[in-house]
């Protein structure tokens, strides 16, 4: 930025400059007294003397009246320069003050970082410990660390969920207790109606590959869940959880019974390739987009009683051990069925098909049930057959 050409001063009237003024009206005064009486204009001396009095008078006050104006602007000047030096003084200030909160508020926010930083890096080092009470204690340090620090929680949540996907440390009842409470913490900060104050929306899970002891993610609200080769030791609850985004479950083993009643699946349900042990109940459940659970075999009852599919959902390939429940089930697209082998008995009474369905190739023990029998190409047949 190119500096600004300084003002020149204003210029002061001196004793000096006055003086010769003063002279000068003198001599103007007399020249002009002299010529009216040599030019004897029809005055007398008196009147000559008196006129050029009278123009010294008026050349004075005229004088006068330009100090004075002179004066008077020097003033407002003055004035300004001081509202102005005034105003930039305050500006100067200002500044002065917003620099020195802002230098304050950095220093506080850099003091909150490394104190964040610190904390979570001990409790890291806690969680990586051999001893399991000091284990326990870095989940506990963790847990804390997110619910004050809402920035942080879905950092905290992958590290938990890390733990958790790693191999057990050993197979000690302490080493049980720390994954059980690892699995508490995630749970209680999902569930807004359980804990209002300490719910942690938008939070992704990935529990992917882990072993996870009778897992319940019940009433629990949560964006993506990714569960890919999990294994659900134990029973598995996940009644009334609402994914409002992905939910993938694809090769997950489920030990025992699995229950997903009231479930509301916003996003994709991906359930291929899964084997249920146990009883499998979706009941109820709504899945809003596409549901896949093709190759997936229930080892026991398999219920899916007024579940709503909004969208495309394919059992493809798809073996029922025991009873398979579709009672009520509502079907806004065509399912597939094609290949599925229902080796109990199968019920589709009050099932809605608003587009048709596919039953190719499918089997079915006994009797095919009648509220298929339209759906059912050549290719489909009875195992009695």
């Amino acid at each position: 930025m190119s500096e600004q050409p300084d003002k020149p001063a204003p210029k002061v009237l001196t004793q000096r400059a006055i003086l010769i003024g003063g002279i000068i009206l003198v001599v103007i005064a007399v020249v002009v007294t002299w010529l009216l009486l040599q030019l004897g204009v029809g005055t007398t001396q008196l009147d000559a003397i008196r006129t050029g009095g009278t123009l010294v008078v008026g050349a004075g006050g005229a004088v006068a009246l330009l100090l004075t104006a002179r004066k008077q602007r020097s003033t407002e000047l003055e004035l300004r320069q001081k509202h102005e030096a005034h105003l930039l003084a305050e500006k100067i200030a200002a500044d002065n003050h917003a620099h020195q909160l802002q230098v304050a508020k950095d220093a506080r926010e850099d003091a909150t970082e490394r104190r964040i930083t610190d904390l979570y890096i001990k409790a890291a080092d806690q969680l990586g410990s051999e001893k399991a009470p000091v284990r326990l204690a870095g989940l506990r340090a963790l847990e804390r660390l997110a619910q004050g620090n809402p920035e942080q929680r879905q950092t905290i949540v992958d590290v938990i969920c890390a733990y958790l996907r790693m191999p057990s440390a050993s197979d000690e009842p302490q080493e049980r207790e720390v994954r059980l409470t690892a699995q508490r913490i995630l749970v209680t900060h999902l569930s807004p109606t359980d804990n209002p104050d300490g719910f942690w929306p938008d939070t992704d899970l990935d529990l992917s590959g882990a072993v996870l002891d009778d897992f319940r993610l019940s009433q629990c609200r949560l964006r993506t869940g990714f569960f890919s080769r999990t294994e659900f030791a134990g029973t598995a609850w996940f009644t009334n959880v609402e994914f409002t985004g992905d939910a993938w479950f694809t090769r997950a083993k489920f030990g025992d019974d699995a229950g997903f009643e009231n479930a509301d699946f916003q996003g994709r349900g991906g359930f291929t390739d899964i084997v249920f042990a146990g009883r499998a109940r979706f009941g109820n459940a709504r899945f809003a987009h596409t549901a896949r659970f093709d190759r997936t075999t229930f080892g026991a009852t398999a219920k899916f009683d007024n579940a709503s599919f909004l969208k495309s959902a394919g059992f493809i390939d798809v073996k029922f051990g025991a009873d398979a429940g579709f009672s009520g089930a509502r079907f806004i697209r065509a399912p597939r069925f094609d290949g599925a082998k229902f080796a109990g008995p199968a019920r589709f009474d009050g099932t809605t098909f608003a587009s048709g369905a596919r039953f190719v190739d499918v089997t079915f023990t006994g009797n095919p049930p009648h509220e298929v029998a339209e759906f059912r190409p050549d290719g489909a047949q009875s195992s009695d057959d």
